[in-house]
């Protein structure tokens, strides 16, 4: 059996901007060989965000099973709509089709042996081994959440801050909240000696109880609305 064979719909105009990206962005089957070219600190970047997508995919029970029982449904639907158009509608259908005609192998055998031949586990050595320098603790309610950082020099504009707690490229450098939170010894909230550097952080914080739930405190969110609004008229 053939690893993944849709072809990517759409080019990403820009090169991912940490390794982190760069490993999601390469196809299962290179990946491995990507990985090995990595030096030593990012590919224990790699291993800790693996760690992370393992222990959240665990959190939310059995996904796959719940995408391949919806699969036979959707891939009913998709032929109807190839039968019913043409042009580029057609080639689009055309192509979520081998998409969900891949999705339905997920239960076979062959299948599971092509996902044990091209997993992490079989060529990173000591994947399962937390890193107490980097892992983020799981029993915490923020565990594998990330901020933002972005920090400016005078005269230079827009710079990577060089920090181990820090990982990627300005202007997608990442960090994670528990070590920007609570990690008092090195978190980069630290008051920095150098009064020239201007260090932005952004943590995402959405509420989308609303969105998710139309109607449900509108009252609510009108009266905090209304609040923020008089607050900047004051200012």
């Amino acid at each position: 059996m053939q690893p993944y064979i849709v072809e990517d719909q759409y080019a990403d105009p820009g090169l991912p901007a940490d390794v982190w990206a760069t490993f999601l962005a390469a196809r299962f089957s290179k990946r491995e060989e990507l990985y090995e070219s990595l030096s030593s600190h990012e590919k224990k970047i790699v291993k800790k965000e693996l760690r992370r997508i393992r222990y959240l995919r665990g959190a939310h029970g059995a996904w796959r099973d719940g995408v391949s029982l919806k699969c036979k449904e959707e891939l009913h639907r998709c032929e109807v709509g190839i039968a019913r158009s043409s042009g580029y509608r057609r080639q689009e259908l055309n192509r979520e089709r081998l998409i969900l005609k891949q999705i339905q192998q997920w239960s076979t055998q062959q299948y599971a042996r092509l996902q044990r031949s091209i997993s992490p586990e079989s060529y990173i050595i000591g994947l399962d081994a937390a890193d107490d320098t980097l892992d983020d603790n799981p029993t915490e309610s923020n565990y594998g959440y990330n901020g933002w950082v972005i920090t400016f020099r005078k005269g230079e504009g827009g710079v990577t801050l060089n920090h181990p707690l820090c990982h990627g490229r300005f202007r997608h450098q990442k960090i994670s909240m528990q070590r920007l939170l609570y990690d008092p010894s090195q978190t980069p909230l630290k008051r920095s000696a150098e009064r020239s550097q201007l260090r932005y952080f952004h943590l995402q914080a959405n509420n989308m109880l609303a969105a998710c739930h139309p109607g449900v405190h509108d009252r609510k969110a009108e009266g905090v609305g209304g609040h923020m609004q008089r607050r900047k008229r004051k200012f």
